[in-house]
């Protein structure tokens, strides 16, 4: 009899090599969707972003926890125009600077929304790690739905998500080109101002 490693139905079996693991990374890079100029798809799968494209002089901006793992909540939706899904990000943002303060304001004025990436423990197959880096509101675009600090700790709890009418068309896409390294670059270069 053949090793089939947690097999849980018949064809749904989990690649020992690979296990899925839960939660998300602690940081999230926020990208105010009127700043990008074009963003490039697999051409045979329309969840995996192959490139995007900031306008020049502008760059991403990200806000990283405390320890603590994010929690993605995504939900499908159905109206008379059809089937959607609301992104929700809720997270916190400690050590509040004048800085980051700023920030926040002109995040709430985001008329266009934001697309936000974040980063998965699981990785996808070691072969093909294409699960890592996780999209949310890139079509319809995120905002602001809750943001507070309730207890005068200058900790603010944020939650960005799809705004009620308005859900993405689709479940978060993932960014992957080629290999983890490549694509770990491609995410990172959208920190870095854009050049002419």
């Amino acid at each position: 009899m053949s090793e089939t490693c947690n097999q849980i139905a018949n064809d749904i079996i989990r690649d020992c090599l690979n296990l899925p693991v839960r939660g998300q990374k602690n940081r999230v890079i926020v990208i105010p969707r009127r700043i990008i100029d074009s963003i490039t798809y697999n051409s045979d799968n329309h969840l995996i972003i192959e490139a995007i494209s900031l306008a020049s002089g502008t760059r991403a901006f990200e806000y990283v926890g405390d320890s603590t793992m994010l929690n993605t909540n995504i939900a499908k939706v159905a109206d008379e125009f059809g089937t959607g899904y609301m992104h929700m990000l809720p997270f916190k943002i400690f050590g509040n600077t004048p800085t980051i303060k700023k920030e926040l304001e002109a995040l709430s004025e985001e008329v266009d929304g934001v697309l936000c990436i974040i980063e998965q423990n699981y990785k996808g197959t070691v072969t093909v790690p294409n699960a890592k880096w996780v999209v949310l509101g890139k079509d319809a675009g995120l905002r602001p739905t809750v943001l507070e600090d309730t207890e005068g700790r200058n900790i603010y709890s944020i939650t960005l998500g799809s705004v009620d009418g308005y859900p993405e068309p689709h479940l978060p896409a993932n960014v992957y080109l080629t290999s983890e390294t490549v694509t770990d670059a491609l995410v990172e270069a959208l920190l870095e101002a854009q050049s002419a």
